[in-house]
C-alpha cells in the first residue's frame, strides 16, 4: 500500500500542483477585484476639518491602494458631483513625504500632469480632479471630501 501512495504522488504531482496553480489564481483574482466602500460629503470643509469628519464617522480620507480604488471612487463622487474633492493624502511641509491620512503604504498616486508643484509654497493637501487625477492645494481651501470604510466589495462577473 505505501507503493502504491508512492506511486500514486509520483504519477499524479504535475496534476496536484497545476490544480494548486488554478486555485491560486483565482484567489489572487478574488482579492484584486475588491475595493473599499466610498463615501462623498457634499459639505465644504478644509482639509483638517475634513479628516476629522471622516475618522468620527467612517474610517478616514480616502486612500487609493490601486486602479480600482480610483475607478471606484471616481464612480460615488460622479454621481453626485463634478469638481475637485479632498482625499487622505497630503504631507506636513515641503520636504515631507507624501502620506494617507490612515498611513496607508500605498505608493499609488495618480498624479496630473505638473503635479505636484507646491504653488506658492503652501500646497500640502490633495484633491482628486474631476479627471480622477491628483492635485495638490493650500489645505485651508474648501472642497468636498470622499471617506472610506474598510468594508470590502467585491466586483460580480
Amino acid at each position: 500500500n505505501a507503493n502504491n501512495v508512492a506511486v500514486f504522488h509520483a504519477k499524479y504531482r504535475h496534476l496536484t500542483i497545476y490544480i494548486s496553480c488554478i486555485f491560486l489564481v483565482a484567489l489572487m483574482h478574488m482579492t484584486f477585484s475588491q475595493t473599499r466602500m466610498f463615501y462623498f460629503m457634499q459639505k465644504s470643509m478644509n482639509w483638517s476639518d475634513a479628516q476629522a469628519h471622516c475618522r468620527q464617522n467612517y474610517i478616514d480620507l480616502a486612500t487609493m491602494d490601486d486602479q480600482t480604488d480610483r475607478d471606484e471612487m471616481m464612480r460615488v463622487i460622479r454621481q453626485v458631483y463634478n469638481g475637485d474633492v479632498w482625499t487622505g493624502l497630503s504631507r506636513t511641509d515641503a520636504k515631507a513625504s507624501w502620506i494617507w491620512s490612515d498611513l496607508s503604504l500605498s505608493t499609488f498616486m495618480p498624479w496630473a500632469p505638473d503635479q505636484p508643484n507646491n504653488l506658492n509654497s503652501s500646497q500640502y493637501c490633495v484633491v482628486v480632479t474631476k479627471g480622477a487625477n491628483l492635485n495638490d492645494l493650500n489645505c485651508k481651501s474648501k472642497f468636498p471630501s470622499v471617506c472610506y470604510t474598510g468594508e470590502r466589495i467585491t466586483d460580480t462577473p
